[in-house]
């Protein structure tokens, strides 16, 4: 867990999730007291048609509902992440004011502390996965380390809920379904159409995943079509 947060952007993060998981939408309306003149840079007021408006201390206009800025894939796809701390955060060590809060389920007042443990597993699974698909033993562990240490995961991805971590933890877990004699064709797809709802530039892994696979390619883009559909789906639904 990286000692450094920096929640800026991805500050909606974890309310997002949170509302997702407590009342099925994504809407930031409930928490207006927790809204000020630095954080609503983050919000945006969406209204019938589509219609866009900036947000005020007060609230959004009638009729418009509050919404996160900035992409909410990130938070949506957090949410079995959330579950499993969420499970964890009552037995955490430590009298910290941060970890007294998570300590007792204050997670809208520790939002901080709760955004860098979902980055942090986020990005722990994805060195997981490069340990694994490298082979057990030191020669796993190493490239595990190299992985988590010598690029900007640690550093960076692991301290908000930011776009980065989530595409490279999807991204690594669709190749895992293709190697090692795995061929998890429309899984792996899945995974990868989901990466690219999370961020569309994640297109390029899709591509070059599937011109190393050449004929199989086609039930891995059918995949991730389905994993892309299926993002956009749980948007239109929350």
């Amino acid at each position: 867990v990286s000692p450094i947060t920096q929640s800026s952007d991805s500050r909606w993060a974890v309310p997002a999730t949170i509302s997702v998981v407590e009342r099925g939408d994504l809407t930031l309306d409930e928490y207006k007291g927790l809204w000020t003149e630095d954080t609503l840079y983050g919000i945006e007021c969406v209204g019938p048609g589509g219609e866009v408006r900036k947000p005020a201390i007060a609230g959004c206009p009638e009729l418009f509902h509050a919404y996160p800025r900035y992409p909410v894939a990130t938070p949506v796809l957090s949410v079995p992440l959330y579950r499993a701390i969420d499970l964890f955060t009552p037995q955490l060590p430590g009298t910290s004011p941060g970890l007294q809060l998570l300590q007792q389920r204050m997670y809208l007042q520790a939002h901080r502390q709760m955004e860098i443990l979902i980055a942090s597993a986020t990005v722990a699974l994805a060195a997981m996965l490069i340990f694994s698909m490298c082979g057990a033993g030191w020669q796993g562990l190493l490239w595990a380390l190299a992985f988590a240490f010598g690029t900007s995961l640690w550093s960076t991805a692991s301290r908000a809920m930011w776009q980065h971590g989530m595409s490279v933890l999807l991204i690594l877990a669709a190749l895992w379904l293709l190697v090692d004699g795995r061929r998890y064709l429309v899984g792996a797809g899945v995974l990868l159409g989901l990466a690219i709802w999370n961020r569309p530039l994640n297109v390029i892994a899709l591509v070059s995943i599937a011109l190393w696979l050449r004929r199989d390619a086609v039930r891995l883009l059918a995949g991730a079509a389905i994993g892309f559909l299926l993002g956009n789906l749980t948007m239109a639904l929350v």
